[in-house]
Formats: structure tokens, sequence, C-alpha cells
């Protein structure tokens, strides 16, 4: 995950919104938030997992909306973005206070949004721990660690610590025991199959399989011998049947030569007279068809000559009448430009008739406006004389009031007095109410410092815990020993055992009194356990009753100072008392003079707010007056203006005289100017179409000229072919000895396809052709062979028993083999499952094995000590060279750690005994390579990580060691942020962000990039 942008808003002292950009930010790859104690350097960190997984590390879910908005801010944002991979993500936080309630924030609505085809597209879920394959916990202890947590991960139980890396590196893929006992149980069904599959066979015996074995050759021998003589019987059969059928195909064939010799002088003369028809086709039809053509051509060109001709005289009579009145409507279109003149100046008179409307009306405007000012001007001069009079009456009363001021002085006073003597009161008794719970306090913590372990609850839990440790390790070999006694119990003679796989069991395992042993062992387990939860609750009560303590403490001193403060305050007012004439004036004098001084008060408020009313009314007649004065003299100029243009329009009339439709309604002048138009128009409309009928008809004219020259060349041209296609014809007729063209016409009137004719021909001769030879070849295969019928039936019969038989001997040969077959399946069957039976009962039993080693999670609790080892070695790593190779960690057998110490010749101790600064460093070493892991696994090309934690513990040199480490990390294309109040670093880090606080904008931040 890398962050790219953060907004925060409304949430704790953020008040007003900031923006931090990361890209800029992370640019040096290593960079830091720095700031005084409390400036909200931490609430950044909160308000990325806050934005990601709904979770605060300082608040929890009762009250948490109302706690983190700011007490100033009625809407919270937080809106956070990021890249993971190639994608882009964005969780955005919203909130909003009840506007009718400030106590009232509603449970802050959270959105998870990735970025798709240039726009945002809403998630699923809004839980970013889904997207970073991370909890929460494990969130907070490898990629932003908050205050407190850092060194979580060194100081966790082995159980916690073991759950973690189950989570971080998914250890529970190493759960083997469910996944093998699945696979032991389907190896019992699959054994189970066999056997049953196996019962289910026939026995088998060898001599029945070898006695079938002879009988099959036997009847394969029999059948060799049959199939000889059927070959020569189907043989004779066949040479028989052969000569029958040439001798009937004989028969046939002479049959149909005589009818077809008997037809061969007709063909012969129809193929003569085909032969004259496809001549005459050849030589005279296409010129007869030409002739005729031509002559039609000829025939329609004439025609079309005289026809044109017709059309020709008709138009040259319309062109005549159409020039008459082409020359009538070009006289008035020469003079259309009058008409529109008058159009026009109509127009002028409509719009002069309009100026003199808004030059009436802006005069009646300003003859009210002129009198409106009048008044005005009245009603000043009637209010400066109210106002003398009522200045007058307010001289009056004020000279009349007497020491006002003084009687006023006094009553505040007494007023003030009255109030410090109630605060006296208030903090005495909340110092006495402070005193009370200072005892009830100290009570409770004595009764409960006499409870067993009272005294050092820790102490005694520590005992607690290594009691539990002990029965544990009781237990779990009492449980070992009930586990091999079940399994004695199950062992059965002949049978192999499932743990050491031997077949004799003389003496099984006895586990004597250990199940009541494991009872009692148990019973004090738990009896610890409630020991155990009592002391933790003992302490905790302890804890919280001290803290009452010290708070009760620090509250009585704290109201025993208020008190003083009040009491110090009260005679330190008293001494100001300065008017002696009052001393002895008691509370009722003081009000009796107060409420006369009260009812002149009344009176001269009455007569300011008369004066005050009065003078309001001048001004804003005063400004009335100036404003309708504006107003006359802009109407004064609009009135010009509009007189101005209405004078130039009386100076373009030139057709018309204005007074005389001067008193004309709108309409009708409107209707004279679209007469106007409208003959203009229809002037011009009627010129263009004579104008174009003309055009058309001498366009038309030409055109008939151009066809009747055409129909005259045609008719030429058709007479010239026609004198051609003729003279061919006699040609042809003396050429192939024809007496004249009727002689031609009549044989072409026959209309034969020569195709089809000659091809009826050809068929003839060639089934002529092909009868004589088939008879002839027929003859020569007969050769003096004859056909005996008695023969040919007693053959055949012979040959039907013999194939009968055949058929028998075929079927008991096929009986044989499929008997033979299915007991040879029997055999290969049998083989395969006694084969599948022991590699079954093999797989079981080593299946069984790995059962038994995948019991009670000891293989996951094997993997996950192998990582926390890998874990190990690459955090020494870095803590070796932050500790100049002086310390290294390592892991004991119960998965907790400890320092192996190379000053005092690599003694081991415990984790517990390094100083504040060798823990930090211990804890970062750590903290940086389950970053590494995580990384590796994102498969990350470089990772974000950030510390707000452990800077301030250490001492100069060691800060240095540290920065020069987060310095390498950026070597390895790492981004690492800080939060830190240390001065040394802000000085070493190049990009950082400063956070501020203002009283009354609340905290915002500055990057060191800007001025």
């Amino acid at each position: 995950m890398i962050p790219i942008l953060l907004k925060v808003k409304g949430m704790y002292s953020y008040q007003e919104e900031v923006v931090i950009d990361f890209e800029r930010l992370v640019e040096g790859r290593l960079f830091g938030i720095f700031g005084p104690v409390g400036s909200g350097k931490s609430a950044l960190l909160e308000a990325i997992t806050f934005a990601l997984y709904g979770r605060s590390e300082r608040l929890d879910s009762r009250g948490r909306s109302y706690n983190m908005m700011n007490l100033r801010s009625n809407v919270l944002l937080i809106d956070f973005t990021f890249a993971l991979g190639e994608e882009k993500y964005r969780f955005e936080v919203t909130g909003r206070r009840n506007s009718k309630n400030f106590d009232d924030v509603r449970t802050f609505k959270r959105t998870g949004y990735v970025w798709k085809e240039m726009e945002w597209i809403p998630l699923d879920s809004n839980n970013g721990g889904d997207l970073l394959g991370l909890s929460y916990e494990n969130f907070t202890k490898t990629i932003i660690i908050p205050q407190g947590k850092f060194q979580d991960f060194l100081h966790l139980n082995p159980a916690a610590r073991t759950q973690m890396l189950k989570e971080l590196f998914e250890l529970e893929r190493f759960d083997l025991l469910r996944p093998t006992t699945d696979l032991l149980n389907k190896n019992k069904d699959a054994l189970n199959q066999v056997l049953g599959q196996l019962k289910e066979l026939p026995d088998l015996d060898p001599e029945v399989f070898q006695q079938q074995e002879k009988e099959l050759a036997e009847k394969e021998v029999e059948k060799a011998r049959l199939s000889g003589l059927l070959d020569k019987l189907r043989k004779d059969k066949t040479e028989m049947e052969e000569v029958k059928g040439l001798l009937a195909n004989m028969a046939e064939i002479r049959d149909t030569l005589d009818l077809l010799e008997e037809s061969e002088a007709y063909f012969k003369q129809k193929e003569l007279l085909l032969n004259r028809y496809a001549k005459v086709d050849r030589y005279f039809r296409e010129d007869l068809r030409r002739e005729k053509e031509l002559e039609l051509a000829k025939t329609k060109a004439v025609g079309d000559e005289l026809d044109f001709k017709q059309q020709e005289e008709k138009i040259a009579a319309e062109i005549l009448v159409a020039e008459e009145k082409f020359k009538e409507t070009k006289f008035s279109y020469e003079r259309r430009e009058e008409w529109i003149h008058k159009a026009e100046e109509m127009k002028r008179i409509q719009d002069m008739q309009e100026l003199d409307a808004e030059i009436n009306l802006i005069q009646k405007r300003i003859d009210k406006g002129s009198k409106i000012v009048e008044e005005k001007d009245l009603f000043c001069r009637e209010t400066e004389k109210v106002e003398l009079d009522l200045t007058a009456g307010i001289k009056s009363v004020r000279d009349g009031m007497g020491d006002i001021l003084l009687l006023t002085e006094v009553k505040n006073w007494r007023l003030e007095e009255a109030g410090f003597l109630q605060e006296v009161a208030n903090a005495l008794a909340q110092v006495k109410e402070a005193d009370k719970e200072v005892a009830d306090a100290s009570t409770q913590l004595l009764a409960l410092e006499k409870q067993p372990g009272g005294d050092d609850p820790g102490r005694a839990l520590d005992g607690q815990v290594k009691g539990m440790e002990a029965l544990q390790m009781v237990l779990d070999q009492l449980r070992l020993q009930q586990q091999l006694a079940d399994f004695a119990t199950e062992l059965e003679a002949g049978k192999p055992c499932p743990l050491c796989g031997a077949a004799e069991h003389p003496t099984p395992y006895d586990a004597g009194h250990a199940g009541t042993h494991f009872a009692e062992v148990e019973e004090k387990k738990r009896a610890l356990e409630a020991e155990g939860l009592r002391l933790r609750r003992l302490g905790l009560e302890l804890e919280q009753a001290q803290k009452l303590l010290k708070r009760s403490k620090k509250q009585q001193k704290g109201r025993q100072l208020v008190l003083a403060k009040t009491e110090k305050a009260l005679a330190e007012f008293s001494a100001t008392f300065r008017w002696p004439a009052f001393v002895e004036v008691d509370a009722a004098a003081l009000d009796a003079k107060m409420a006369a001084v009260g009812a002149a008060e009344t009176r001269l408020r009455t007569l300011e707010t008369q004066l005050t009313t009065a003078r309001e009314a001048q001004r804003k007649a005063v400004l009335d007056m100036a404003r309708f004065a504006e107003k006359i003299t802009t109407l004064k100029e609009e009135q010009a203006t509009f007189t101005g243009r209405h004078a130039a329009l009386l100076e373009q009339l030139q057709i018309f005289e204005y007074k005389n439709y001067q008193n004309k309604r709108p309409v009708e002048l409107k209707a004279k100017e679209d007469f106007f138009r409208a003959h203009y128009e229809e002037v011009t409309s009627a010129y263009n179409r004579e104008d174009q009928l003309l055009v058309q008809r001498k366009d038309k004219f030409q055109t008939l000229k151009t066809k009747i020259q055409l129909a005259q060349q045609d008719a030429t041209r058709f007479q010239e072919d026609l004198f051609q296609v003729r003279d061919s014809l006699s040609q042809n007729l003396k050429t192939h000895d024809f007496p004249d063209l009727n002689v031609v016409k009549e044989i072409l009137e026959e209309e034969l396809n020569i195709a089809e004719q000659d091809q009826k021909i050809k068929n003839f001769k060639k089934e002529l052709e092909r009868l004589r030879t088939e008879f002839a070849t027929n003859q020569k295969q007969v050769a003096g062979r004859i056909f005996d019928e008695e023969a040919h039936k007693l053959l055949k019969d012979e040959l039907e028993l013999q194939e009968a038989s055949e058929k028998t001997l075929h079927e008991k040969i096929g009986e044989l083999k499929s008997q033979m077959a299915e007991l040879g399946k029997a055999m290969e069957k049998r083989l395969a499952l006694e084969k599948h039976k022991g590699e079954l009962q093999n797989r079981g039993e080593n299946l069984s094995t790995l059962r038994n080693l995948f019991i009670g999670s000891g293989f996951v609790n094997y993997v996950s000590t192998m990582y926390l080892h890998e874990l190990c070695q690459r955090a020494n790593e870095r803590f070796q060279k932050l500790t100049r190779n002086r310390l290294s960690l390592l892991v004991r057998d119960d998965n907790t750690f400890q320092v192996r110490d190379m000053v005092n010749d690599g003694q081991i101790r415990s984790v517990k005994t390094l100083s504040g600064g060798q823990t930090f460093q211990a804890s970062l070493s750590l903290a940086l390579a389950l970053a590494d892991n995580i990384q590796h696994r994102s498969e990350s090309h470089h990772n974000f990580f950030f510390l707000d934690e452990g800077f301030g513990t250490l001492d100069r040199e060691s800060l240095q060691i540290v920065f020069d480490t987060l310095k390498q990390l950026r070597r390895e294309d790492r981004i690492v942020g800080v939060i830190s109040h240390v001065e040394d670093l802000q000085h070493e880090i190049d990009h950082s962000l400063m956070v501020y606080q203002d009283e009354k904008k609340g905290s915002f931040v500055k990057g060191s990039w800007e001025s």
C-alpha cells in the first residue's frame, strides 16, 4: 500500500480541512511528521486506519462519533487515496452533527471506491482489510504502528504471537489434520469397495478354461473344411447362373435389334431433311430477320419525323403568345421598387406612432415624479419642526433626573457583591464534597489491600501463571498417555499396530489411573484459572481505586485553592466600596430612588425613540427626493432621444405625409405595408414565371428540330441497310441452288430444333451399334455351353444345406469365445483388484501415520516456529547493527524472545532486561522484518511503513544509528515515515510535514517544500 492523498476535516483538533499530498511527501522515500506534543500528529495516522477499518485505537464504538468530531465543527470528513499494486483505491468517511441537538452525532458513513475507466466505482465492501489481506490488529503491528503499540510484538505471549503469525502468513494451510483424516476415510471407503467387489467375483477353475480352448480348436478345423466345400459349391452355382443370364440377355437383345433395324431407313431420311433445314437456317434466317427489322425501323423513323414536325409548329405558336405575356410582365417588373419604397415609408410611419406613445408615457411619469418631489420637500420641512420640539423635551427630562449615574454604580456594586458571596458558598460546598470523596476512596483502597494478594497482585499473578504452565505440561503428558491407551484398546491379534506396524502385541500399554489423575489435575487447573481471574480483577480494582484516590485528592486540592481564591476575591472587592453616603442606605430606599429614576428613564427613552423615528423618516424622505429627481432627469433624457428619432424618421418620408396617417390605427397601417410588399412579391414572381416559361418553350423548339434531323438520318441509313441485306439474299439463293425465297421461307416455317433432332439421330445410331456389338460378345462367351435347370436346382439345395451347417458352427464358436472372454476378464479383474487392495492398504497405513503426526496442530505450531526463527534471523541483521553487534535476539522452544549478550560472553537473558533504547531497537528490527515479509507476500516493488513512537527515549548516539538505519531502508526502495517531536530528526529529514495548532482555527499542516 502506497498512500497518495489524505483529506481531514472536523476530526479531533482538525477544525478546518487539511490536505496532505503524500506523492510530494514520499519523494525522498524517508519523510517525517513533526510538531509539538498534542498538535495532532498521531490523529493523521488514526484517520488512515479509521478510513480503512472503521476502528480507532483510543476510542471504542460507544460515543466514538461524538468524541472524534471537533467540538467547533458540524461536519467530519476523512478522504484517503492509496495505490495497491497497479490499482488505485479511495476510502471516504463522512459524518454530520444534528443541528437541533449538539450532542447527537450519528454513526459515520464509510465508503470504498476503485478507480476504473476514469471514474470512482463503489466497492462491495468498505473493509480495507479485504484488499490489504491484513486484520486491523496486524495492520497496526506491521504497516502503521500507533503510539503504545510499537513494542507489542516483542512482548506478546507465545500463543498470541503464534496466532498473529498464522494470520499474517496464512499458516492455517499447514493444518493438515482434517485433510489427512478425510483422505484416510476416503481410502477406507475405497478399500471396502474393493473387498466387496472381490467377494462378488465367482471362483475360477483353470481346467474349464483349458477344455473350452480344446473344443474351440476342433471347431475351427471343422470350420475350415466346411468353408472349402462352400467355396466350390458357390463357384459352380455362379457359373451355371452366368450361362443362364447370358442366354436370357441374348434373347432380349435380339428382340430389340429387330425393332431398331426396322426403323433404320426412317432415320436416314430424317437425317437428309435435317441437313437441308440446317443449311437454310445457317445462310438465310439471319438476313430474313434483319430485312424485316430494317423495314419496321424505317417505317418508324418516317412516322417520328412527321410527328416531330407537327409538334414544332405547335411550339412556335406558343412561343409567340409567351413573348407577348413576357413583355407585359417586364413593364411592371421594371417599376417594382416603387412598391417596396411605399412599404418602407409605411413602416416608418408605424415606428413614429410608437415613438409618440413612448414620449407621451414618459411625460406622464415626469409629471407624477415632480409631484412626489414637492410632497417630500414639504414633509422634510414639517419634520424639522418636530425634531426641535423633541430635542427640547429630552433636555428637560435629563435635567430633572439628578444623580442617576451614581445610583446605578451603587446598585451594580451591590449586585456584584451578592454574586461573590454566592461563589464563596458554592466553593465551600464543593470542598466538603471533595473531603467526603477522599475519605470514601481511602476506605475502598484499604479494603482491597486487605484481600489475599492485595499487597502485590502482580507477583501473585506471576506465581499463578507458572503454576498453570506446570499443570499444562502434566495435562499434556496425561493426554498423551490416554491416547496411547486408546490405541492399545483397539489392537487386534494379527493386525498391524497403527503406530509401530507390529502384528504381535505381547504387552499392550496400560494407562493405569491416568484418567483419574487427569481429572484431578484439570480441577486444580480450573481452580488456578479462577484464582488468576480473581487476581487480575483485584489488580484492576486496585489500580482503579488508586487512580480514584489520586484523582479525588487532586480534586480536593483544586477545590481548596478555588475556595481560597474566591474568598480573597470577595475581600478585594469589598475594599472597592467608595460611596460613604450610601453606607447606611438600605436596599428599599435605594430601590425607591432607582424606581423614580427608572420612570424618568422610560420617558427619556420614549422621547429619544420618537426623535430617532423622526430623523429616520426625514432621512428616508431626503433619499426619496434625490432618487425621484435622478429618475426624472433620466426620463427627460430618454424623452429627448425618442423625440430626435421621431424627427429623423419624419425627414425620411418622401411619398406620404405623416399628418395624413398620424391618427390611423396601427392595424390599418400594417395592412397597407403588407399590401405594398405583397404586390412587390407578386410582380417579381410573375416576371420570373413568364421568363422561365418562354425559356422552356424555346429549349423545347430547338430539341424538336434536332429530333427531326435525327429521324431523317435514321430513315436514310435504314434504306441503305435494306439494299445490302436483299443483295446478300439474292447471292445465297444462287450459291445454294434454291429457286426463290418462298421455298426458303417454307422450309424455315417447320421450326426444327437442330441440336435436339441431330442428337436423336446420333443416339439411334449409337444404340444400334451397341446392341449389335453386345450380341456378338455374348455369342462368343456362351461358345456352345448349355444350361440344365434340374442340375441347377440340386446344386442350390446342397449349397443351402451346407450354409446352414456353417451358421450353426459359427454360433457355437462365438459362444465358446464369449465364455472364454468373460472368464479372462474376470481373472484380469481379480488380479487388478488384488493389486489395488494392496496399494490401498499401504496408503491407509501411511495416512494413519501422518494423521497421528498432525493431531493437536503440532505441525502448524512447528511451521509457525520456523517462520518465527526466520523472522528473528532477519530482525537480527538490523538489531546487531543497531547495537554494534553487542546484542542479538533468540527464540526459545516456547516461542518467547530472549537476548544473547555478546559483551558478557554470549550469555542469554530475558528481553525484559533491555533498556528503553535497546527495547526500541529490538522492536524496530522486528517490525521491519515483519514489514519485509508483508512486502514479499504482496509482491510490491516498494512498501509503506509508518512509525509513531520511540524516538524520545534514545540518546543522541543511538538516535543517529536509528536514523542511519532508516536512510538505509530508503535505499532498499521502502517508503518510511516517522512521527516525532525530536528536533534532531527534524534537521536530518529533508521531506517533512509540520503540524501546528491555532486556538481559533485548530490544527493545520505545512510541508517542508512550502515557503
